[in-house]
């Protein structure tokens, strides 16, 4: 009797939300969820102290549409907590354009999926409470954000993929069975040999991994 493996790739429709599921990425927010339940808010709220918006009132008016005229009567507290309410009412775009302004690394897009009309808005923010969280270093900041961003557009928009090793066993009258001695899922994006797959797998495989034909991959 005849043995032997083969790889089968297939799409993991029931992967985790990475940021829901997971409690180590940066805060997130898009079009239509705050995955940060608050945070990248009131992050970028504790930035805004008051001498930061006293000087910089004429540029956050211009991000807020705000009209300073309309606080002329108000001293300097009464002023930036009035100007600072508004932060609550910002789209994503000018919390992005808030977070340039304090200087908050951060990564604001659109991400676009593969049919028209599928769009987000995304907002990613690195907040100090991540830093300590992860141990990251600031100085990896954009590389954070860039792997982040990938991260959202794999999960959104349906990059990821699960793998099966499957053991055929061939009789001497031309019979053949097929079992799946093991499966994994939960890989996010399309480069099998970076998303961590070629790791999972005996090095047997590894030569049919990179040589994998994407129009093999099972729906």
């Amino acid at each position: 009797m005849e043995t032997k493996r083969k790889l089968k790739i297939w799409r993991d429709t029931d992967s985790m939300n990475p940021f829901e599921d997971w409690d180590c990425n940066p805060d997130l927010m898009t079009t239509n969820k705050d995955y940060s339940e608050g945070e990248i808010l009131t992050f970028i709220q504790e930035q805004a102290t008051e001498g930061k918006v006293l000087y910089n009132q004429k540029k956050i008016a211009c991000i807020l549409d705000l009209d300073l005229d309309n606080y002329t009567e108000f001293d300097k507290y009464e002023k930036v907590e009035e100007i600072k309410y508004y932060f609550q009412y910002a789209n994503i775009e000018q919390l992005g354009e808030l977070c340039e302004l304090f200087k908050i690394p951060y990564t604001q897009y659109t991400s676009r999926g593969y049919s028209q009309g599928d769009w987000s808005e995304v907002l990613i923010v690195l907040t100090d409470s991540f830093f300590k969280k992860t141990g990251c270093k600031t100085k990896d900041k954009k590389e954070i954000l860039k792997g982040t961003a990938d991260l959202f557009d794999n999960w959104a928009w349906g990059d990821v993929y699960g793998f099966s090793i499957v053991e055929i066993q061939k009789c001497n009258l031309g019979c053949e069975h097929e079992e799946i001695i093991d499966s994994c899922g939960g890989f996010y994006g399309d480069n099998f040999e970076k998303n961590g797959m070629i790791d999972n797998l005996p090095k047997e495989l590894h030569e049919e991994l990179k040589n994998y034909n994407y129009s093999d991959i099972e729906y």
